[in-house]
């Protein structure tokens, strides 16, 4: 049985099921075919070919940005599988690919997608979650492309659509674990699905940096000029190594230097505390409610 999904505004074949990705009808082709393969040869890596062997989990082969192998370890858990399947072995297809993958949490409003940027405990999908709380739509927590068209403007195409929560989060929110994924590495952290199905490609709209702060009780917006947005953007660079192994870094930066001059940049200074998560939401609504008068959330 095949299986049709869609992600970072391309079209999966693939031969496992991916519960985790919003599924599609057949159509005539695929951008990229994930196949189940019994015994993939060692080879060296090259820009087209790309070897993953993850210890107990599976051998994954990419190929020239348009084929994923996957040979699962005996006794690997199919959930293991998939989630090494959404995070090496795609971005090492879209880097084969000349795409620009970015670490960023996003949000659709006003038509168009607002990115959060930050170092790992930052509070990205905390904040989503309270975003989406507040009826926004919520894209992703992790990973989304930025993608530059033929009239020059640059959208973002969300990846998975998940956040990935830390327990003492989802107790916050209320949110049990019991129907939850864990993640891989961080065991006390969760993966909680979101429904996103109608959204492919945003326009950027803007960039936000996540600073917390614990000598912050009040959140502040400050305003970024497009040098900094593109050195936010730089840093943000998903998996680095595999650009530079796999990608096109001057493609790469190109795209970066036009979604910097096309976004709002800004700094968004948030208290550290959980309790002070309805003052972010409400400064960040309030932000984008003044800053892109010309919609309600998308």
């Amino acid at each position: 049985m095949r299986y049709w999904y869609r992600a970072y505004g391309l079209t999966l074949q693939s031969d496992i099921a991916c519960p985790e990705l919003p599924e599609i009808e057949e159509t005539a082709s695929a951008d990229i075919v994930i196949r189940l393969d019994g015994a993939i040869a060692p080879t060296v890596g090259t820009r087209e070919i790309h070897i993953a062997d993850i210890a107990d989990v599976a051998l994954f082969r990419m190929e020239k940005g348009r084929e994923i192998f996957i040979c699962p370890a005996q006794d690997a858990r199919a959930e293991d599988v998939r989630q090494y399947l959404y995070g090496i072995a795609l971005t090492a297809i879209l880097y084969q690919r000349d795409e620009s993958p970015i670490h960023a949490g996003a949000v659709a409003y006003g038509g168009q997608a607002h990115l959060f940027c930050g170092e790992s405990g930052a509070g990205k999908s905390t904040l989503m979650t309270q975003l989406r709380r507040r009826s926004l739509h919520v894209l992703c927590d992790d990973v989304g492309v930025l993608r530059q068209g033929a009239d020059s403007i640059v959208r973002f195409y969300h990846g998975v659509p998940r956040v990935k929560l830390w327990r003492d989060a989802l107790t916050h929110f209320g949110i049990g674990t019991a129907a939850l994924q864990r993640d891989l590495t961080r065991h006390d952290k969760f993966h909680l699905p979101l429904d996103v199905t109608a959204f492919d490609a945003l326009p950027l709209g803007s960039v936000f940096h996540l600073h917390p702060r614990q000598d912050f009780d009040a959140p502040a917006i400050v305003a970024l000029p497009s040098k900094q947005t593109l050195a936010m953007l730089l840093e943000n660079t998903y998996r680095p190594r595999l650009l530079h192994r796999l990608g096109n870094p001057g493609n790469h930066m190109l795209r970066l230097v036009a979604a910097a001059g096309q976004a709002a940049g800004f700094e968004f200074h948030r208290p550290w505390n959980l309790d002070r998560l309805d003052a972010c939401a409400d400064t960040l609504v309030a932000h984008l409610a003044t800053t892109f008068p010309t919609g309600a959330a998308a």
